[in-house]
């Protein structure tokens, strides 16, 4: 009896653990949108170029009816070594 519920412990261990190998192994699919969306987001950057003596930055933007909304930009620092890659530059 006592052999038995071992060989069906390991059963068990190994169906999990396999099974467990085999979830991992399943690459996830990417919708459609999802890719289109990361496309177009790489193809504009590429256009937008990199503001070089810029740093990151953001302004509030407001949207009437909607109340206000973080716009993120490009602020002038004169830093040659800094950089900034948004598509604005800061009001």
């Amino acid at each position: 009896m006592k052999k038995i519920l071992k060989m069906a412990f390991v059963a068990a261990f190994a169906a999990v653990a396999g099974y467990g190998v085999y979830a991992n192994q399943q690459s996830e699919v990417i919708s459609g949108l999802i890719l289109a969306n990361v496309e177009a987001l790489a193809d504009h950057g590429e256009s937008s170029g990199f503001k070089a003596g810029y740093t990151a930055s953001n302004y509030q933007y407001y949207i009437y009816g909607y109340g206000f909304t973080t716009i993120p930009c490009c602020k002038y620092n004169g830093n040659q070594f800094s950089g900034c890659s948004a598509i604005d530059t800061c009001p």
